[in-house]
């Protein structure tokens, strides 16, 4: 006689699970959620620091005329209770208040993850559409190894594959932002 099957049990997470230290310690991966499923990855290694770092600051150096827009390292995009997504870099309108929660934080103009090889497949298979239904008009993923930056836009089935210079502009300026690539993909040595 067969023994039915039963069906596995995969546990599913919400965004106060998260918040347990005793279930989830500080120590230092980065535990994201979606939809309830956890998503562990290991801490970042410094070129890939490195290269957030570098972007978020251009990105702050171009908002920073006028303020005409927020950006944030390690912000997180959510939605309760079971959604908590980790981008690299966040950008977000002017006059977003400071104080308030991830979860309030509702209009998003551009998210940034830098690729790994631990992250590659999670970042372009489930985190861009992701990101794209809570409403980012734009994902950029930067991969370092292969030299470029894919630029996501909803309703796109293939990425803008960028080598040269990455343009984005904001809604509250005049003038776009233009990145170029290969310098940015410089590290701190001049090597990669």
């Amino acid at each position: 006689m067969r023994m039915a099957l039963s069906p596995l049990p995969i546990p599913r997470f919400t965004i106060a699970d998260l918040e347990d230290r005793e279930r989830f310690p500080e120590d230092g991966s980065r535990y994201e959620l979606l939809d309830g499923w956890l998503i562990v990855s290991p801490a970042p290694q410094p070129l890939h620091e490195w290269v957030a770092f570098r972007i978020a600051a251009l990105l702050d150096a171009y908002l920073a005329e006028g303020r005409s827009g927020v950006v944030f390292c390690g912000g997180a995009v959510q939605r309760a209770p079971r959604t908590h997504l980790q981008p690299d870099a966040l950008v977000v309108p002017p006059g977003t208040p400071l104080d308030a929660t991830w979860e309030e934080v509702r209009e998003r103009w551009l998210v940034v993850e830098v690729l790994s090889r631990s992250t590659q497949l999670y970042d372009r298979t489930y985190k861009v559409p992701a990101y794209h239904a809570l409403g980012a008009p734009e994902v950029w993923l930067v991969d370092v190894d292969r030299r470029r930056v894919e630029v996501w836009r909803p309703g796109s089935a293939e990425p803008s594959y960028v080598t040269d210079v990455l343009t984005w502009q904001a809604p509250t300026r005049d003038v776009p932002l233009r990145i170029d690539v290969a310098a940015l993909l410089v590290g701190p040595g001049g090597g990669r």
